[in-house]
């Protein structure tokens, strides 16, 4: 009797074991399913996208360290891109050849079509997306106008687009800042600064840096106050008259400024002088010397004219670096690098450096370069 109670007590608490493990076992898979469920749902953020034909995969960079997250390959003009780093606030998508697009991570995907330009889905994708729109817009009218304007069958056409490029232009510059102005209080406003930085007017731009704009304080824009500081004596020189200076070509003459500044242009020219500081052992010079080539052959019949004013102080250098180049507008130097009394009357700290005279003698721009050079003298001669 006593061997039968026993066993069925055992035979009890066997069962309870057995019941607590099952519901122990259920639990573990419960939480297991749940949390599997959660890695499921934790795709963190997605970019759809439309490319055109020929674009075979996207690069994307989260714009606050300007370091690539990775690159997506394109599959019949579709691309989807999966982001898990919450930290990563704004991206940008490039797909070559200067086009890309910005795409905030304030939700949980995005859609992006680069044939359109049409980017949406989140709050601030979609309010960045109508800002960029009409500048878009206009920068699409302005290449468009000078294709135009340079394959015109007649005069007319070519003036007529001309004039529409000049109005797309003026109307971007000017719709720049205001967009910038409506954005003070978000990131929209860094990545303006960020890509339109050059059709920024300089006084505009170091206003933002002298009023402390919360904007500037991104890291893709740091070290946009030293910048600013340090062309603030040269940008002094604009809506000035120019000094005159004086040295010697490669032949030995001496030669001064007032002699190809100002004066009374011929019949159907313009005569606007480019006065270039530059030297052959500059890289960035040499880089941007065939712009300049090119921009001086371009335009030099209907009255432009380029001074290089070499910092070299090697006169072999000098001479070869003209010869090879076929840099043949005046050139002077008195070989004494920078203590050169030309680049001490215009605080010439460092090269390339130039400005650009009206027929008046009047500094119209500094620092000129690459499409900015080509840009100006578009404005002027055609």
């Amino acid at each position: 009797m006593i061997l039968l109670t026993l066993h069925l007590i055992r035979n009890i608490y066997n069962n309870r074991l057995q019941m607590k493990s099952n519901i122990v076992v259920s639990l573990i898979m419960m939480l297991c399913l749940t949390a599997c469920a959660q890695q499921q749902k934790k795709v963190g953020f997605v970019v759809n996208g439309t490319t055109m034909a020929g674009v075979d995969k996207v690069t994307v960079t989260d714009i606050s360290n300007a370091k690539p997250l990775g690159a997506v390959a394109v599959s019949g003009n579709k691309f989807r891109y999966e982001l898990n780093d919450a930290s990563a606030k704004v991206l940008r998508l490039d797909i070559g050849q200067g086009a890309h697009c910005y795409v905030m991570t304030d939700g949980d995907s995005v859609m992006v079509d680069f044939v359109t330009g049409k980017v949406a889905g989140t709050p601030l994708t979609d309010r960045l997306n109508k800002v960029m729109l009409p500048l878009r817009d206009y920068e699409k009218k302005v290449a468009r106008m000078r294709n135009v304007a340079a394959t015109a069958s007649n005069e007319e056409q070519k003036v007529s687009a001309q004039k529409s490029r000049r109005e797309n232009s003026r109307m971007l510059k000017e719709a720049v800042p205001k967009a910038i102005e409506s954005n003070r209080d978000n990131v929209i406003s860094t990545i303006l600064v960020l890509d339109y930085f050059d059709n920024l007017d300089f006084n505009v731009l170091a206003g933002y840096v002298d009023s402390k704009a919360p904007f500037l304080n991104h890291p893709v824009l740091r070290g946009i106050d030293q910048y600013v500081n340090m062309q603030k004596p040269s940008q002094a020189w604009v809506g000035k008259r120019f000094k005159d200076v004086s040295a010697n070509t490669p032949e030995g003459q001496k030669h001064s400024l007032h002699e190809y500044i100002g004066g009374k242009s011929a019949p159907g020219k313009k005569n606007y002088v480019l006065v270039d500081f530059w030297a052959s052992w500059c890289r960035p010079c040499m880089q941007e010397m065939p712009n300049v080539k090119s921009c001086w052959e371009r335009y030099k019949a209907k009255g432009f004219k380029v001074v290089g004013i070499s910092l070299d102080s090697d006169r072999s250098a000098w001479t070869n670096a003209i010869s090879a180049g076929g840099y043949n507008w005046v050139q002077l130097s008195d070989l004494r690098g920078f203590d050169s009394p030309a680049a001490a009357v215009y605080d010439v700290k460092s090269i390339p450096w130039n400005f650009l005279c009206d027929e008046n003698g009047t500094i119209m721009a500094v620092g000129l370069r690459d499409r900015h050079l080509a840009a100006m003298l578009e404005d002027i001669y055609e």
